[in-house]
């Protein structure tokens, strides 16, 4: 028995067919608006005015581009929203070989797709959503959509990260060209990007698996840049404001300024006070526990000397303190910035591990009993805290503690 799939086999043969027919004269390369209406043993209107086509099937309407290969001159084109079914026969029967060039005046979609080889030459326009593929731009232009993974490859022309969020699973080598991330847009890459002579403004966020090291021929920062490590030492380098720098390990520059926001970050080998900060001098801004610190001068320190904390200690406590004894339990507190707050609170169980409220006047009764002396933020430094474990004892006398 023959089932409905067969004679949907042999309606796609046929149509292949009508296909061969009906393109052979055009151009190759050339992207044709094709059709109102195919159906199983339906048949293309092929029509100049545009590069798009709407597929009528049985299971639905999909929106098709269509491009004729350089290579095999034979016709390509991908469809979305079609039943998986479907797209598997056109995709066997219909899209042949796996290189496309892409010529002047064209502009080709891709949807979902994979696509091990397109060349976008001077003229032509690529649009890629939600696809795996390897680009080459030679003078063209391409267009990242949603969220595909590619190999790029640009010996000049423009990349334009549009929305979504695209990765890069091979090395970014950008010869010469320009590189935009827009605003919302984020571009992911396993490496350092290699961007000599190339043009770059990122509006969005720039993520690096390892280290962003610029040796662009112009890159503007309006956006994020995220990275192990971070390195800007060329002048051809400039940000504003709205610019964020998050590392892990270190971040260097020269001697220039740089107006956006160096954001330390915690990694798995150490927390974000111990990543370093190194610049030549001119403008350095550092941003750690919510307090930013800007400096001109030449430094070469870690985060959290960049932006400081108070230290507090507890020299001298007295080792013994007995009921009923007068203890200005200040003359025990240092801190070498700001104002101290002090708080007591007492144990809860024998070995004092356990702690009820915090109070602020001093303890007078027997048992363990817990310190803890915070020294706000500031414009200049972050918090500070610290606490210490005493113990108040029993003994003849009469007496009482301050604070």
């Amino acid at each position: 028995m023959k089932t409905g799939k067969n004679k949907c086999y042999k309606s796609i043969i046929a149509f292949l067919s009508v296909l061969v027919i009906l393109f052979a004269g055009f151009n190759v390369g050339e992207v044709v608006l094709a059709a109102d209406y195919i159906t199983p043993g339906g048949y293309l209107t092929p029509d100049h005015s545009g590069n798009s086509c709407n597929i009528h099937t049985d299971y639905g309407t999909a929106t098709c581009y269509i491009v004729t290969d350089e290579s095999e001159q034979k016709l390509h084109y991908y469809t979305m929203d079609v039943n998986p079914e479907l797209i598997n026969q056109e995709q066997v029967m219909l899209v042949t070989g796996d290189s496309i060039t892409i010529n002047s005046g064209i502009t080709l979609y891709v949807y979902s797709s994979s696509i091990n080889d397109i060349t976008v030459k001077s003229g032509a326009t690529l649009h890629v959503y939600d696809s795996n593929v390897n680009v080459t731009v030679n003078g063209g232009t391409l267009v990242l959509h949603g969220n595909s993974n590619l190999q790029m490859t640009v010996n000049s022309g423009e990349v334009i990260v549009a929305d979504g969020s695209s990765s890069l699973m091979g090395t970014m080598s950008f010869t010469t060209g320009t590189l935009t991330v827009n605003s919302g847009a984020k571009l992911e890459s396993i490496s350092s990007p290699e961007l000599v002579n190339a043009t770059v403004t990122n509006n969005g966020t720039m993520k690096f698996l390892s280290d962003f090291d610029d040796k662009s021929a112009s890159f503007t920062n309006k956006g994020a840049i995220e990275a192990e490590s971070v390195k800007i030492t060329t002048t051809t380098f400039s940000d504003s404001g709205t610019a964020t720098y998050n590392v892990k390990k270190e971040f260097e520059k020269g001697n220039f300024d740089l107006n956006g926001t160096i954001i330390p970050s915690n990694s798995a080998l150490w927390d974000n006070e111990e990543v370093t900060i190194k610049s030549a001098g001119g403008k350095t801004v550092v941003k750690l526990d919510d307090v930013t610190i800007t400096k001109t001068e030449a430094v070469d320190t870690t985060a959290g000397e960049f932006v400081p904390k108070p230290t507090i200690t507890f020299a001298g406590w007295p080792t013994n303190i007995y009921v009923g004894q007068t203890i200005n339990y200040k003359d025990y507190i240092q801190t070498d910035m700001g104002t101290a707050t002090i708080t007591f609170a007492d144990a809860t169980d024998s070995d004092g591990l356990v702690y009820g409220p915090e109070y602020s006047k001093a303890p007078t009764t027997a048992g363990k009993h817990r310190v803890t002396v915070t020294v706000p933020a500031s414009t200049s430094y972050r918090e500070g805290s610290n606490s210490y474990i005493f113990s108040i004892k029993y003994l003849t006398g009469v007496g009482y503690c301050t604070v």
